[in-house]
């Protein structure tokens, strides 16, 4: 019996250490954390515990979980004590409290001021009133006061009878036209008139700055920089005045009907209320094209105190040179390949910086300087037609310009009317003259008492596999000449170019004649001829009119060339 119960005993210390064991790996696994009535629950185990050998394994798991219980509950301790600090919107760190420890919101003068609070009493929000809630569809008229003067502006809100989703009738809006009361001919500029109704609808403010409103002349309210009176369709009116802007872009002083609170808004929510009126008009001097056929002009006339006679253009119908347009005054000649195209190309699509003038009056016209303009083009096109009166550019490099038909004065960049400030020079063609090649049917050069014919012609030939071919053959004399050699004296002899009205003197004898004759039927010859003139100058003239010169270079060079062409050798290009 004995030995029976030692079994039994030795079984139970077994069994109990299996349990100290499962309940020490069961803990460790769920993380728990040993409280002092657990311990007293479990006080065999902590007893079983306490008398293992500290080198066992069992006890080196314990010293591991208690070192992990240690670091969870540090961790723990850190995050609630990081939740507790309050945070940089924590309305605690914002507003003061009071003897009953409630919180109250001031302006910034110190006086309290109405606030919003959650259900503890903390303040939400306070100094953001919202005075003026309307839609701008609701506004009638809006008169506004600003240093450019007093302008109203007149909103009409059309609407429709709808039937919604759920079959009921409702009013739908169509939309907003804006009138500016005094200018009803005008058009409007797009987003203008409509900033001025979203600003005048809704007023929310940011901060109340004084709300007994004290020395309002400290803010720019005495004297305000705007007054903006809303009258509504429901007959209410809300009068809105407008003080100085804060410094560092931090908002703008108002007030609002007879509040004597002084608020804070964004400065961009009250910046309409200080336009001026004929800021809120179209700068559309001219029109687009209505399409890719309309955009040449049929004439194109310049004229005005810059130019002693006018200048005329009509488009090129000569095939024979490479201009796009033709000068028909003072003289005829191709029009300026690239300063003609810019400067024609530049009356349609014309936006002005600002409007100056609506319906001037005589003494305002000349004023500006398109009274008697310094500048002036008449443009027709095929489906419009525009006159344009400019002043002479100013220091700041604008010019005024007066569309007659808006009954407009306008300022806008010189850059962006050429026509103003061109000239007879930079409007003709840039070459003497500049012929296609398959044009002409001879060229007759004269120099040192001789003359050189070089007569051209196109041969049509068929090849082999029974292609048509053409090929311009150039002859002097009985010899045909070498194709190459010949294209490059011919580049040499159009590529003289324009360097200028010449106002010196010139030698009656001429030094150098080119005349080209052409095989296009009613094309008559042109002949140019060059005299010797000042200073490395030769005077060039077209068809007897003389005005322009060339340099030298070019003349020596070209007498030259045609001899030893003549002999059907190369020559080199310039």
């Amino acid at each position: 019996m004995a030995d029976e119960k030692k079994v039994n005993k030795d079984m139970a210390d077994v069994h109990t250490d299996k349990e100290n064991e499962a309940v020490v790996e069961e803990s460790s696994a769920q993380g728990t954390v040993f409280s002092a009535d657990y311990d007293g629950e479990l006080g065999n185990i902590k007893v079983a515990q306490r008398t293992k050998d500290s080198k066992s394994p069992k006890k080196k798991v314990l010293l591991i979980i208690i070192a992990a219980v240690a670091v969870i509950g540090i961790l723990v301790g850190v995050y609630c004590l990081v939740n507790s600090m309050p945070s940089a919107d924590d309305t605690t760190a914002t507003y003061p409290t009071d003897e009953n420890g409630e919180q109250y919101a001031v302006d910034l003068k110190g006086n309290k001021i109405p606030s919003e609070k959650d259900g503890n009493g903390n303040i939400l929000s306070a100094g953001v009133e919202e005075l003026i809630t309307q839609v701008p569809a609701a506004i009638s008229t809006i008169d506004v006061e600003n240093e450019s003067g007093t302008f109203t502006v007149k909103s009409e809100t059309s609407t429709v009878q709808a039937t919604t989703a759920a079959g009921e009738e409702a009013t739908a809006t169509v939309g907003t036209t804006y009138t500016l009361v005094g200018f009803e001919d005008a058009d409007l500029k797009s987003g203008q008139a409509d900033a001025i109704a979203n600003d005048a609808a809704a007023v929310t403010t940011t901060k109340i700055v004084d709300i007994n409103g004290e020395n309002p002349e400290d803010y720019g309210l005495s004297k305000p920089r705007a007054t903006v009176t809303v009258t509504f369709t429901s007959g209410e009116k809300d009068i809105i005045r407008v003080g100085n802007d804060v410094t560092g872009d931090e908002g703008t002083y108002i007030q609002v009907n007879d509040d004597k609170a002084i608020y804070l808004v964004d400065s961009e929510s009250v910046d309409s209320f200080f336009y001026s009126p004929l800021s809120l008009l179209n700068t559309e001097i001219t029109s687009p094209s209505s399409s890719d056929d309309t955009n040449t002009p049929t004439s194109f006339t310049i004229s005005g105190t810059n130019f002693p006679q006018p200048l005329v253009f009509v488009p090129n119908d000569d095939g024979t040179n490479t201009a796009y347009y033709k000068m028909t005054s003072p003289k005829e000649r191709p029009a300026n390949v690239a300063t003609g195209s810019n400067v024609i190309g530049s009356v349609l699509s014309l936006t002005a910086e600002a409007v100056v003038c609506y319906h001037p009056s005589e003494e305002q016209m000349n004023s500006f300087g398109v009274g008697d303009p310094y500048a002036q083009v008449a443009a027709v096109y095929p489906d419009v037609e525009y006159t344009l009166a400019a002043s002479a550019p100013n220091s700041n490099n604008l010019v005024y310009v007066y569309n007659k038909d808006k009954n407009v004065i306008y300022s806008i960049s010189a850059d962006k009317v050429p026509w103003v400030t061109t000239s007879y020079d930079e409007m003709v063609y840039e070459y003497v003259l500049k012929p296609n090649k398959d044009s002409l049917s001879s060229i007759e050069v004269t120099a040192d008492g001789k003359t050189y014919t070089f007569n051209m012609e196109t041969v049509s030939s068929t090849d082999s596999e029974g292609n048509d071919n053409s090929t311009l053959v150039t002859r002097y004399g009985d010899t045909e000449l070498n194709e190459s050699y010949f294209d490059t004296y011919f580049q040499n002899v159009i590529s003289a170019t324009r360097e200028g009205t010449y106002d010196g003197s010139a030698a009656s004898d001429a030094t150098l004649t080119i005349k080209f004759t052409y095989n296009v039927s009613g094309k008559a010859a042109e002949t140019i001829t060059y005299y010797k003139g000042d200073s490395r100058k030769y005077l060039e003239s077209y068809n007897g009119d003389a005005d322009s010169f060339v340099y030298d270079t070019y003349v020596e060079k070209i007498i030259s060339d045609t001899k030893t062409i003549s002999e059907n050798k190369r020559v080199d290009a310039f």
